[in-house]
């Protein structure tokens, strides 16, 4: 199964992943009384997420369920983990960087208004097929 990695230094970034479309949002209304919704993703799946709606808050990329990911540190600057709950809402860029390279990798949403979720930037990684 594929995984995806940093395309800077070729590190793994997830575990192994299965493409499957991308499951709607959570909506708020669905979990009151929660401060951090259900993660938007199964464990082990990836979706691609470029068709983006209008008024949302969705951010472009291949979304991943947060266990997912490995290999990645969160961003040292205070204004990229800005929050309002529990985590960061990732509204201000990518707040994911690769561990071993330093590399902005991905988004990380895990706020009261958004969704439980790690956008990986298109641009910062690639998928891998091999079993290296």
């Amino acid at each position: 199964m594929p995984r995806f990695l940093c395309d800077r230094c070729r590190c793994p970034l997830t575990t192994s992943v299965t493409k499957i479309k991308v499951p709607s949002p959570v909506p708020p209304s669905e979990t009151p009384d929660i401060r951090t919704r259900p993660p938007r993703m199964p464990r082990g799946t990836y979706a691609p997420n470029f068709r983006l709606r209008e008024f949302t808050i969705d951010i472009p990329g291949f979304v991943v369920h947060p266990d997912d990911v490995v290999g990645t540190e969160l961003h040292s600057g205070w204004d990229r983990l800005s929050a309002c709950c529990q985590g960061p809402s990732g509204t201000n860029g990518p707040n994911v960087v690769c561990g071993n390279c330093g590399a902005e990798v991905a988004t990380k949403q895990a706020d009261c208004f958004t969704q439980d979720q790690v956008v990986l930037e298109p641009t910062a990684v690639c998928l891998s097929y091999a079993d290296d």
